[in-house]
C-alpha cells in the first residue's frame, strides 16, 4: 500500500527522488494561500530577485490527480489571489524546471530496463511522437541512466514506467514525476506503430517474474538502432463556444503523413471555457512518416486547426 501510494503522492514522490540523489526542483506541501505567498517570496529571494522584477514561477499541483487537472502556473502574487481557491488544498507547489520536458517509457524485468522509448513533445498535453528526434536521442545514454537510477530508488522490479523529465541546454536532466502504469497520450499505441512490437503484451511479460530472460531478449526489439518510422498523435480540442460541425482540412487528408484520426460530427452544443485541465480531447489525429522535423511541423500546424466550428 506504501508503494502504491509513492506513485500517487506528487510530493513524496519528489522526496524519494531527491533522497536518491536526482535532481529536482524546490518544493513544498502547503496548506493555504499564504503558504504559496511565502513559497514565491522564497523562490525570489533564491533567485536575487530586486523589487519591481518579475516573480518566480510557482507551480501548484494536486497530491494525486492525473495529468494536468488541478495544475495551476502562477507567475505572480496577483495571480496568487486571482487563481487558488480554498478547495486547491492540501497540495504541493514547486518551483518552475526550465528545459525541454520530454517522457521516457520503460519496460522492466528483474529490476533491469529492458526496453526504453524516449517521447518527445511538440505540446503538452497536445502533440507527441516517437521516437524522440535525433537531437534528443543523443542523449540516449544520459538518460539511460538516470532512468535506471530512478528504477534501482524506487525499487521496481516488473512492469512499466512513465516518468518525465526537464533537459535543459546544458545537459543537466531534471526529474518531473513518474507514473506506474500505461501512458497517456496514445503513447503505447505509438511505441507500436513505430516500433512494430505489441506494448500491452510487453508489459504483461514484463509484469511476470516467470518470464524467462531468452523470452524477453527474443522479444524486444533494438531501441538503440537510428528510427526508420516515426509516430506522432495531436489530441483534438474543440474552442471554446458553440460547436456544431467537424471540418477536416483537404490538406491534412491529402499529406502523405496523415495516418487516420478518430473524430467524429459532433450533436450541436456549448464547449465550456472552464475545463479543468485541458479539458477532453474530442478525438485524435494520427500521423506516421520518416522525417522528424517534418512530424514536429505538422503536429505543432495542427494542434491549432480549429477541427469543430460553429
Amino acid at each position: 500500500m506504501n508503494r502504491a501510494f509513492l506513485f500517487r503522492n506528487k510530493a513524496m514522490m519528489k522526496r524519494k527522488a531527491l533522497l536518491a540523489g536526482l535532481r529536482v526542483g524546490l518544493f513544498e506541501e502547503v496548506h493555504s494561500k499564504d503558504q504559496v505567498h511565502k513559497f514565491m517570496d522564497r523562490l525570489n529571494e533564491a533567485n536575487l530577485t530586486l523589487e519591481g522584477e518579475e516573480d518566480a514561477w510557482v507551480h501548484l499541483k494536486p497530491f494525486s490527480a492525473a495529468g494536468t487537472v488541478g495544475h495551476k502556473l502562477l507567475r505572480s502574487h496577483a495571480q496568487i489571489d486571482e487563481k487558488v481557491i480554498d478547495k486547491d488544498f492540501p497540495c504541493m507547489v514547486e518551483s518552475h524546471l526550465p528545459g525541454q520536458e520530454f517522457s521516457c517509457e520503460a519496460f522492466i524485468h528483474n529490476g533491469k530496463i529492458r526496453f526504453m522509448n524516449i517521447t518527445e513533445y511538440v505540446k503538452l498535453g497536445f502533440s507527441n511522437f516517437i521516437p524522440a528526434g535525433p537531437a534528443l536521442q543523443a542523449k540516449r545514454p544520459q538518460i539511460r541512466e538516470v532512468m535506471q537510477k530512478l528504477v534501482d530508488a524506487f525499487g521496481i522490479e516488473y512492469g512499466v514506467i512513465h516518468p518525465e523529465w526537464f533537459l535543459t541546454a546544458d545537459n543537466t536532466l531534471s526529474f518531473g514525476e513518474v507514473a506506474c502504469r500505461i501512458p497517456g497520450g496514445h503513447i503505447f499505441e505509438l511505441i507500436q506503430k513505430a516500433y512494430g512490437f505489441d506494448t500491452i503484451q510487453a508489459m504483461i511479460m514484463c509484469s511476470d517474474p516467470n518470464t524467462t530472460e531468452q523470452e524477453i531478449l527474443d522479444f524486444f526489439p533494438s531501441d538503440e538502432e537510428p528510427a526508420q518510422t516515426y509516430a506522432g498523435s495531436v489530441m483534438i480540442y474543440p474552442k471554446p463556444g458553440r460547436v456544431s460541425k467537424l471540418v477536416i482540412p483537404e490538406e491534412l487528408k491529402e499529406d502523405p503523413f496523415f495516418e487516420n484520426h478518430t473524430l467524429i460530427e459532433p450533436m450541436e452544443h456549448k464547449v465550456s471555457d472552464t475545463r479543468e485541465g485541458f479539458g477532453n480531447h474530442y478525438g485524435t489525429v494520427f500521423m506516421k512518416g520518416d522525417d522528424p522535423d517534418r512530424m514536429t511541423e505538422l503536429l505543432r500546424h495542427y494542434q491549432d486547426v480549429d477541427f469543430y466550428q460553429g
